[in-house]
């Protein structure tokens, strides 16, 4: 990642510095040990580069990871490079099968 890297969740949210985005994601990989993403398609021109696919993961609760808090969506990624590192990861998913596990699991 960039110094400056910059993370766009689905829901507009930003997340900026590379330390800053370093401590989320090992926030994330925490909540769900096993996320994973499927890229299908790539598409590039210049600096910008588009990923097709899907993403899925189990939230973590206790003990073993429960098959029913696992999920898989559609996504789609903007990335923009600058050299030889990311600037800019933006995600573009559907985040309500996740926001329904997080519910009944009591977390929202």
């Amino acid at each position: 990642m960039a110094e400056d890297h910059r993370f766009i969740d689905s829901d507009g949210s930003e997340t900026l510095g590379r330390e800053q985005m370093s401590d989320a994601w090992r926030h994330y990989f925490e909540m769900v040990p096993d996320y994973r993403i499927d890229v299908q398609e790539v598409f590039s021109r210049g600096d910008v580069v588009v990923l097709l696919g899907a993403a899925e993961g189990t939230f973590a609760g206790k003990g073993a990871l429960d098959p029913r808090n696992h999920w898989s969506v559609p996504a789609a990624w903007k990335v923009v490079v600058d050299g030889d590192r990311v600037a800019v990861w933006q995600l573009y998913i559907n985040p309500e099968p996740m926001r329904a596990i997080l519910n009944r699991m009591g977390h929202a």
